[in-house]
């Protein structure tokens, strides 16, 4: 866990599912989908790479160790195997692209961690949000391309058949 103390959550199969079937739809999988699985598989983002793409079939590239921590070798690796979708951690994925020269993808997914300044890339871009209890991730925002946010992206509305709800300390 992001506290340190590793926890074991059980997901039950109908939430994954779920998230299964919104990812593919949501993002438009098919079988010309070519995704990168960035995240390591003992981390729950890797399901989000994982499966949909696998359910659609669509291929999923397992990205090598050298290329999950460099990010010109992971820019390589997304052009090489001509990729078109995966999820990042935001910092890594606000990294991964250049102002100057758009990341080719038909979208991009980050998460982990507020985004501050979307993405150049030539596709969509998703601000994610959701604990590992609620089946990786809980709420998806598309980033309007131009449309000025002042460092305050949205964490957008739930998955589909889900319900996301704000609340104080009471």
């Amino acid at each position: 866990g992001s506290t340190g103390k590793p926890k074991g959550v059980m997901i039950q199969h109908r939430a994954l599912l779920n998230f299964v079937r919104f990812i593919g739809r949501r993002w438009g999988l098919n079988e010309q989908s070519r995704i990168a699985c960035h995240s390591n598989f003992a981390f729950d983002a890797s399901v989000e790479d994982l499966f949909p793409a696998l359910t659609v079939g669509g291929t999923v590239f397992i990205v090598p160790e050298e290329a999950r921590r460099d990010v010109f070798e992971m820019r390589n690796f997304i052009s090489r195997h001509k990729i078109n979708g995966g999820c990042y951690s935001t910092r890594f994925g606000q990294l991964l692209t250049d102002k100057n020269s758009p990341l080719d993808v038909n979208y991009i997914v980050l998460g982990g961690e507020a985004m501050t300044n979307p993405p150049n890339i030539s596709g969509k871009v998703f601000n994610a949000y959701g604990p590992t209890e609620f089946t990786v991730g809980a709420t998806y925002f598309e980033v309007e391309r131009g449309k000025n946010y002042n460092s305050m992206i949205p964490i957008g509305c739930p998955n589909y058949n889900c319900a996301a709800f704000i609340v104080d300390k009471s």
